[in-house]
């Protein structure tokens, strides 16, 4: 058969070769008949081309004969089928559709544009002619559905695919279940993962026994948060094909329902059919959680081994965090800003007849995986009753606040700001501002913040916001450095803290800390401490100097999950430098007059306690103290209670 058609393809091309010698010979006359004889030729040798499968060549010469006769319907329709044989479907369409407008009658011509359609996938503007063209033909739907789904228009791809399952199939399709896991990918893409779900849910009753579309949809459920459904999903794929993937999967489920003792069941089953890094990796979390910390860094080092660079990092950042809960770094806050609700309550009173009290409600919200934003609103309160002497201060205020974090394995730094106003009917509207860069090296913490706002919280006088010598509330402007961590055994840390008050005064406050471990949860600790003022003031204490040394015996149990307890004893030694207040002896009159410098020392006592309760979706805190200080009689108690809900 090859040896005929290679004759008859020679001859062709001989019987071409000498019509155009022909066609190059004298006489004008001649022409016209030697050139439509050229034509026959070259279309017998364009067929014959064709019909040995050299359909480029074919196309080549078909292109010359309609450069010749554009309108003959033979050979554009021998260009047609040389470029659909030959895998250029898109320009076969472009001339098939031509001929079908031309001669739509034509024997096979309709099954050969069909044919060409579905070997592409079209534009949505095209596909869509095809549907005006020919409404009930399915696979033109089809291919209309999937245009619209890959041009980002998902609502309109859904509607077509919803009249696809709706009409009887004319034309060849691919099956129910195939159809359905489209539309489902159409929702999925529009934002309804649940309306997906419900489209998997319907595919899947046409095959039960297929894992892969089980999976998509418990996978589905569980991003649309309907665990429960995800949950039934899983369970039946653990029966049918366990594998340690599914069991890692449906850990991560448990853990979302809460169920922390399933989730452990199935990681072990996971690394147990299967050993991986993630698995791994949660089982060290699920430990730490649980306060094992030995545990913990042993599935933390299982999970480093052999893992990919995203899990080494996800390790690095995980044995850094136990390391900060092994070893909390001092002066660090009991509880978190995570999102949620937090309510709040501070007092503080001394033996002079001052109290202050704050009730602040707070809401963070996460607006992205390290980016939370919060608002609130607080309740003050300030009194002096002391003598004969008696104020009482209210005020109220709102906040907002930011803060954006970035961490890479062991290494986590947080940008925070926030701002607001406070209201005092008898003092006015003092602004707050805060702003705070905090980086975490392992169990080492350092943060720089600067703020302004009122300053009498911190200076503890009613003259303070009042002041008896007239004029505004006093401000201040504060910048702070902390610094703590580990050094061997012994925990460190330090704070300074510059201010400038709105008065002129400026302010140097240092403490610091340090802890070493005795037996179990014993500690002995240092905590020194000192202030300076650079001028006198008759509206808050203002010692030239004044330092404290203070050693004792703490207590303390923290624990990332559960119960968490401290407490401490100091007793300290304290020297202060700083000039009396002398009030005039003269009736009626209120002066006050600063006498020289002298200096005071005393033995002083100190002692606090903390605890905490935390679990997953809500965590509380309270925090009691008492001290005397300022190297003399006086004394302050101080108390705190906080909560923290997750809606």
């Amino acid at each position: 058969m090859r040896l005929v058609v290679g004759i008859a393809l020679v001859s062709a091309e001989l019987c071409l070769v000498g019509s155009l010698v022909d066609a190059q010979g004298p006489g004008r006359g001649s022409r016209a008949p030697t050139a439509a004889a050229s034509s026959v030729v070259r279309a017998e040798l364009a067929t014959v081309l064709l019909q040995s499968g050299r359909y480029d060549e074919a196309a080549r010469e078909f292109r010359v004969l309609l450069a010749r006769d554009p309108s003959n319907f033979d050979h554009r329709l021998g260009l047609a089928r040389a470029l659909a044989w030959g895998n250029h479907p898109q320009e076969a369409e472009r001339e098939l559709a031509r001929l079908s407008a031309k001669r739509p009658a034509t024997p096979g011509l309709d099954s050969l544009l069909r044919a060409v359609r579905d070997a592409y996938d079209p534009r949505a503007l095209d596909a869509a002619a095809w549907v005006v063209s020919d409404p009930w033909y399915s696979p033109y739907r089809l291919a209309l559905a999937r245009a619209l789904a890959r041009e980002d228009m998902p609502r309109l791809a859904i509607a077509h695919f919803d009249t696809l399952l709706s009409r009887p199939a004319i034309g060849r399709l691919p099956d129910r279940g195939t159809l359905l896991r489209e539309l489902a990918d159409a929702y999925v893409a529009a934002g309804d993962r649940l309306g997906g779900a419900e489209r998997l849910r319907t595919a899947l009753a046409f095959a039960p026994a297929d894992t892969a579309l089980r999976h998509e949809l418990a996978s589905m459920f569980a991003d649309a948060r309907r665990y429960d459904d995800a949950r039934a999903q899983y369970d039946t794929l653990v029966l049918q094909a366990p594998s340690g993937p599914l069991f890692l999967e449906r850990a991560r489920l448990r853990l979302a329902l809460g169920d922390r003792a399933g989730a452990t069941s199935d990681l072990w089953a996971s690394v147990g059919v299967q050993p991986s890094a993630r698995a791994y990796l949660l089982l060290g979390d699920l430990f730490r959680e649980n306060g094992d910390y030995r545990g913990a860094r042993a599935m933390y080092v299982a999970a480093r081994q052999g893992a990919p660079n995203d899990v080494r990092i996800a390790v690095a950042s995980a044995l850094a965090q136990l390391d900060r809960e092994e070893r909390p770094a001092l002066m660090a806050p009991l509880v978190g800003e995570d999102p949620g609700w937090r309510v709040s309550e501070e007092v503080a009173a001394d033996n002079l007849g001052v109290a202050y009290s704050e009730f602040a409600l707070r809401r963070t919200l996460a607006v992205a995986a390290a980016t939370r934003v919060a608002l609130g609103a607080a309740w003050r309160e300030l009194t002096q009753h002391s003598g004969s002497r008696r104020v009482d201060v209210s005020g109220y205020g709102a906040m907002i606040g930011a803060w954006q974090e970035a961490a890479y394995g062991p290494a986590i730094g947080r940008l925070e700001v926030d701002g607001g106003t406070v209201y005092h009917p008898s003092a006015g509207t003092l602004g707050e501002a805060r702003g705070a860069l905090s980086a975490w090296l392992f169990a080492w913490q350092a943060t720089a913040e600067v703020a302004t706002g009122p300053a009498y919280p911190s200076l503890f006088s009613v003259d303070a916001l009042l002041p008896t010598t007239g004029g505004r509330p006093l401000t201040e402007r504060d910048a702070t450095v902390t610094v703590g961590g580990p050094i061997g055994v012994l925990d460190v840390g330090v704070r300074v803290e510059r201010s400038l008050v709105s008065d002129g005064n400026r302010r140097l406050t240092i403490d610091s800390y340090l802890r070493y471990p005795l037996a179990g949860n014993v500690f002995a600790v240092y905590s020194g401490a000192g202030v300076a003022f650079a001028q006198r003031s008759t509206l808050y204490w203002d010692p030239h100097q004044y330092t404290s040394q203070a050693a004792g015996i703490e207590y303390a149990a923290r624990r990332a999950r559960g119960l968490s307890f401290a407490a401490r004893v100091l007793p300290s030694y304290a020297l202060s430098d700083e000039a009396p207040s002398i009030r005039s002896s003269t009736p009626g009159t209120a002066t006050v007059t600063r006498g020289p410098i002298t200096r005071h020392t005393a033995f002083q006592f100190g002692a606090g306690t903390e605890v905490g309760y935390r679990v997953h979706g809500w965590e509380a805190a309270g925090a009691l103290s008492y001290g005397r200080g300022r190297a003399g009689d006086y004394q302050r108690v101080g108390a705190s209670v906080t909560l923290r809900m997750v809606p």
